[in-house]
């Protein structure tokens, strides 16, 4: 056997031994697509749901829970006794235990930290999640942020029969993807945000057109310019028995402890100036959304994305803008 030949049968060889290891590597992917990720778990890894309608749920004292469904054709009253939810969001308080640190727990878990008793020797903090319940009667816990939280209960009034809220299950990571909408041309909206006015409270007016000559953002005024299509602003109330995110305590001359508690409120105007909604939002959000306003120009606009028959605010997302690098 010449070299030539010798060659091209190694090649041969080779190039046999290849295809056999692919056709072997694709078999054995194949079948872990089809395994379970965890025991009990469903197959594939990814699963997508398709949310119709919502309903409360019972639940115990410090938690609050709203059921998701999808077949909502199976009951012509739709109640969540008996129509079984594919998804439940909860909000539930949860007590500190003696010898747990705060800080340690923050770090870890997606929580909101409060005090709610009015000696102050108590401490709670607010926790989110997503439980998937599946036909069999398993189910999956998903942690969830408070701004995730927020949005999903936010955009709930948006879904329908016919227009449902989609959202992606991943197993193998115990993870859910953002809700997302149908798009719906006729009743959803997007503003181009340019300039941004502060006032000396707190409160931050946007802009779809500029509204100075020489920069983009006005800062500790008294008062903005008329115009603003949304406005985000910061309320202080005293604070009350239950509903709080955050509450700060202060003393007064006589050193009695006075509670506070402050509400996050997005508005949306029309271009007339007619106020179309107030809307409640938590503190996470807001602080997202006063971020996002920072980066707004003519270049890079903040789009707000929002639904004028339900007056609901679907999204503010910053472009990209070389300016945050």
């Amino acid at each position: 056997m010449n070299q030539s030949t010798w060659i091209n049968t190694q090649a041969k060889k080779a190039a046999f031994s290849m295809a056999t290891l692919a056709a072997g590597a694709l078999a054995a992917l194949s079948f872990v697509s089809q395994a379970s990720a965890y025991p009990g778990a469903p197959a594939p890894f990814d699963q997508m749901l398709s949310l119709k309608a919502a309903c409360r749920l019972p639940a115990p004292d410090g938690q609050v829970r709203t059921g998701f469904v999808e077949n909502i054709e199976l009951t012509p009253q739709l109640t969540c006794e008996k129509q079984k939810p594919r998804l439940v969001l909860v909000s539930q308080w949860v007590r500190l235990k003696s010898g747990e640190n705060l800080k340690d727990i923050l770090a870890k878990k997606p929580a909101r930290y409060t005090l709610t008793d009015y000696d102050g020797s108590s401490g709670w903090y607010l926790t989110y999640r997503a439980e998937i319940l599946d036909a069999d009667g398993s189910k999956m816990v998903i942690p969830l942020s408070e701004m995730e939280f927020d949005r999903n209960m936010r955009i709930m009034p948006l879904m329908s029969e016919h227009s449902p809220l989609q959202a992606k299950i991943t197993y193998v990571s115990n993870k859910i993807g953002a809700f997302e909408l149908t798009p719906n041309p006729e009743t959803q909206k997007t503003l181009p945000i340019v300039a941004t006015c502060t006032t000396t409270k707190g409160a931050i007016h946007t802009y779809t057109s500029r509204i100075s000559d020489s920069i983009e953002h006005l800062a500790n005024q008294e008062k903005c310019p008329d115009g603003s299509q949304m406005v985000l602003s910061k309320i202080e109330e005293t604070a009350g028995s239950q509903g709080w995110e955050y509450r700060r305590q202060s003393e007064n001359y006589y050193r009695d402890r006075l509670f506070f508690n402050t509400k996050y409120a997005i508005s949306v105007s029309s271009k007339f100036g007619v106020v179309l909604a107030n809307i409640s939002v938590n503190g996470s959000t807001w602080d997202a959304y006063a971020l996002d306003l920072k980066t707004a120009s003519e270049k890079h606009p903040v789009l707000l994305q929002y639904d004028v028959e339900k007056n609901v605010i679907i999204d503010v997302k910053a472009q990209a803008n070389p300016r945050q690098f």
